[in-house]
């Protein structure tokens, strides 16, 4: 309700959100890309109706705004929960909290894939902070990944791999 209050923008079939962007509240209808290195905050509860990739040393960064507290963006495409709603963080892609200690963000993904052979969120090469959440999902960290927590019905521990916890 939050992001669908800040109103919807339709992607054809791609947003790609360039570098000094601020997103959210907002409802976006299709696939969502951080990419190539763009700094981005997020200013409100964003929802993704498609899937998220957030990559090549790009940041999506809590905005201050927030104060103490933390953010969220979903990725879920109610009508094709088996095929959409994934999450990527990749080649250094990252989520940050802002300037305020112990403040994050979550990357919620409502992706069911029952066989658990595609992952609802695929966190790879170094991604140093965030939460994680796959409620019908699985969850797979690799290559030097670190994250503060992480929910999710599997969860595939590779390559350096850490997840630490700070609360939870």
């Amino acid at each position: 309700a939050q992001a669908v209050a800040g109103g919807t923008i339709n992607c054809s079939p791609t947003c790609t959100i360039a570098t000094g962007s601020a997103i959210g509240p907002k409802k976006y209808v299709g696939d969502v890309v951080i990419d190539l290195g763009a700094i981005v905050n997020l200013t409100g509860t964003v929802w993704v109706v498609g899937d998220l990739t957030i990559s090549n040393n790009s940041v999506l960064r809590l905005d201050d705004g927030y104060g103490t507290g933390s953010g969220v963006i979903i990725a879920d495409d109610p009508a094709l929960r088996t095929t959409k709603g994934r999450i990527t963080l990749s080649n250094n892609g990252d989520l940050r909290g802002n300037s305020t200690p112990d403040t994050y963000i979550m990357a919620l993904s409502m992706n069911w894939d029952p066989t658990f052979v595609n992952d609802a969120i695929d966190i790879t090469n170094n991604l140093t902070a965030g939460i994680a959440y796959a409620a019908n999902g699985a969850v797979d960290i690799s290559n030097n990944a670190s994250l503060k927590e992480v929910t999710g019905q599997k969860i595939k521990l590779q390559n350096n791999a850490t997840i630490v916890y700070e609360s939870g």
